[in-house]
């Protein structure tokens, strides 16, 4: 089950969500984690993104989806 963590940044919402990947014998365990983000403004877009960079701990998952979310948000306002 994904674990789910929220956050704030510049007036949107971020929720990312981490879970372990299937173990297979001789390797370490690994971690995915993919980001939803959502405007505090109604009438903006929303958007979700599923990063394929794996980890071997959930909490470099997570911040690495943090990170890529910040980006996309600041990507997103440079547009505007």
């Amino acid at each position: 089950m994904a674990n789910a963590r929220h956050f704030n940044y510049k007036g949107w919402s971020i929720t990312t969500r981490s879970s372990a990947c299937a173990e297979s014998e001789g390797r370490p365990k690994m971690f995915l984690a993919s980001f939803t983000v959502k405007s505090k403004v109604d009438g903006l877009v929303s958007w979700q993104e599923f990063l394929s960079a794996s980890f071997t701990d959930e909490a470099t998952a997570t911040a690495n989806a943090l990170t890529a979310a910040m980006k996309s948000i600041d990507d997103s306002l440079a547009k505007t």
